[in-house]
This record gives structure tokens, sequence and C-alpha cells, in this order.
């Protein structure tokens, strides 16, 4: 169980971390860039901040201290890998990975 909570968590925080991301990542890109991440700061950034900050605390509530720093270093290898594979679709990837992910999240918190 402690292992799906890991990749529950990773999987959310790594999404979420895409989508507050892609902006900087894709415009020097010429990748296109949603009317929901472009900008400053949208709802579903805003949405994106709480899903990481609550994946990240949620796994040092449900386990020890240690388990945060595995789950942000997994997190930063999943956006790095689904920036550089998904490209331009990782936008959509991650949007729809932080709507599954955060009643996952919620699931494995009280699991």
């Amino acid at each position: 169980m402690e292992i799906t909570r890991f990749i529950v968590f990773a999987l959310t925080a790594g999404f979420s971390w895409t989508i507050i991301a892609y902006a900087g990542y894709a415009n020097p890109r010429g990748w296109p860039v949603g009317a929901w991440l472009a900008g400053n700061f949208s709802w579903l950034q805003g949405l994106a901040y709480i899903a990481l900050v609550g994946a990240v605390a949620a796994s040092v509530y449900t386990g020890d201290w240690w388990h945060a720093i595995v789950v942000l270093v997994s997190s930063n290898i999943i956006t790095r890998v689904l920036l550089s594979t998904a490209g331009p679709l990782s936008q959509i990837v991650s949007m729809l990975g932080v709507l599954v992910g955060i009643p996952l999240s919620v699931a494995m918190f009280w699991l």
C-alpha cells in the first residue's frame, strides 16, 4: 500500500509541476500554450499549486518525513520526462492527470 501511495502522490505532484512549468518551458520552443495555462496565473495553476503542496504534505502525514523527499524528486523526474516525451501534448496530459490525481490522492490519504 505504501508504494501505491508514493506513486499516486508523485504522479499528482508531477502533473501539477508540469502545469506550473509548462508555459515557461513551451514559449521558448514555440509550442502552443492553452488559454488555461497562459498568463501570469490561472485557476488551473492555482489548483496545481494546491495539489503539489497537498501531495507532498499528504506523503509526510501518511508516512515518514523522508517520504516528502521521495515524492519531490520523483515528481521532478516525472515532469522532465513528460515535457521531453509528450511535448505540446503534455499540457493536456497534465491537466487530466491533476483532475484524476487529486481525488486519488484524497483516497490514498484516507486509506
